[in-house]
């Protein structure tokens, strides 16, 4: 049985589609220019965490292999230490008056 949002042709698949490409773009966007877009670095590692999490708990309910979990995992919790690490050492912009 496949959950709904995963169902292709549902408008769940297609909306979580569309948030997940939206935030592919928003990533280039702050890579641009990071001490810009600098704020944007939190919600970017709230949704590396979430996807994570997400993962870990599927894992736990039996709905995911060791590999499935590991194979995407690692990239985004790390890209996601990377998000705050960019954040730390990124300096806030300076505001023009």
């Amino acid at each position: 049985m496949v959950p709904m949002y995963l169902a292709e042709g549902s408008y769940r698949y297609y909306g979580s589609l569309g948030g997940l490409v939206a935030w592919q773009i928003a990533f280039f966007v702050i890579a641009s220019e990071p001490q810009r877009f600098r704020t944007m670095m939190i919600p970017a590692t709230l949704e590396k965490l979430l996807w994570v999490a997400t993962l870990v708990i599927t894992y736990f309910r039996g709905q995911l292999t060791t590999p499935e979990l590991l194979g995407s995992t690692i990239p985004h919790g790390i890209l996601g230490a990377l998000f705050v690490t960019a954040f730390f050492m990124t300096p806030p912009m300076q505001r023009r008056v």
